[in-house]
């Protein structure tokens, strides 16, 4: 094994909490914890791995840590923090390059009084045909510039118009903010689009909220989008990947005495997030514990997640879910 002249430790425990596991990260990716090492994924190309120890390294582009803050001023402290350096060292700049590389005329505009940017691709798009994506972060973090790297490849190699919606998120809004506005968009778009030629996906928190707006149109009756992709995400549920997603991701894992840790940043009931005082098993914020009768009319949903994901079990769950209640995916 390498010398190990960088690393990062595990974070402290809060006082009166329980104690967190020591855990460290060698300069060459592999993560120290007690029972076991976890070395970088030897799948990965030599770009891919040094991409991988890079973000192990540097934590500042983490995720915030909720875990820890007691209070409404630190939230906001945190979430402004994370939104700032998100996007000046990796969002933006990885927009940049994709729009260089992936070339699109990008249109900021409104549908139905939610912002948009509209992605058209300089090759001869589709006119019939239209893709409405929801931006990762977690739900508070993404906008504008996590929208464009989700969207500026599809739009050009797709060849199709990709609508990304800036929906509410937290501190400033609470559940259900988010899944009213992108309802909103895509009825407005059911008027000049057959909802056939409607798809709608998006990663992480995007990926959760395309299963939330999916459940809630079946809900409310409106014909659901022809196509869905639920990316990184799942819709609810517990497993084992929030546990060992962490490891992988270079951070401490939650004592086994406090499984509620487990639950992902976004769903966990921190005091003055998103989903602040909404139930875990909601079935409009978590679509896994839908009626049978929604879940079974969902649309052909593509779900993309990977073997390190904290996300893989929830993908693993809803597919499940999806799929004993008759849908395609």
């Amino acid at each position: 094994m390498n010398a190990k002249p960088e690393s990062r430790s595990g974070s402290a425990s809060p006082p009166g909490a329980a104690p967190r596991r020591k855990m460290q990260v060698d300069a060459d990716g592999v993560i120290h914890i007690d029972a076991f090492e976890l070395p970088i994924s030897a799948a990965l190309s030599p770009e891919a791995r040094q991409a991988q120890i890079n973000a192990l390294l540097h934590s500042e582009l983490g995720l915030a840590p909720f875990a820890d803050v007691t209070s409404e001023a630190e939230f906001i402290a945190e979430v402004d923090k994370a939104r700032r350096q998100l996007d000046e060292k990796f969002l933006g700049p990885l927009a940049g390059a994709l729009l260089a590389a992936f070339p699109v005329a990008i249109a900021p505009g409104e549908i139905a009084g939610v912002p948009v940017e509209v992605f058209t691709p300089a090759a001869e798009a589709d006119p019939d045909r239209i893709l409405i994506n929801l931006h990762g972060g977690a739900y508070f973090c993404g906008a504008i510039h996590g929208g464009r790297v989700e969207a500026i490849p599809v739009a050009n190699l797709a060849r199709i118009k990709v609508v990304s919606v800036d929906y509410r998120q937290g501190y400033e809004h609470k559940h259900p903010a988010a899944t009213e506005d992108v309802v909103a968009v895509y009825r407005e778009l059911l008027k000049s689009h057959s909802p056939q030629n409607i798809g709608i996906y998006g990663g992480s928190a995007g990926g959760r909220l395309t299963a939330q707006v999916v459940a809630r149109l079946i809900h409310e009756g409106v014909p659901p989008p022809a196509a869905a992709g639920v990316f990184g995400s799942g819709a609810g549920g517990v497993g084992d990947a929030a546990y060992f997603g962490k490891i992988g991701m270079g951070e401490p894992p939650p004592p086994a005495s406090a499984p509620e840790e487990i639950f992902p940043v976004q769903m966990r009931s921190e005091a003055f997030g998103y989903f602040a005082g909404v139930a875990v098993n909601d079935p409009w914020a978590a679509p896994l514990h839908a009626p049978p009768e929604v879940l079974a009319k969902f649309p052909p949903t593509l779900f993309i997640t990977a073997t390190r994901a904290f996300d893989m079990s929830q993908a693993t769950l809803f597919h499940r879910a999806l799929s004993r209640a008759g849908a395609e995916a």
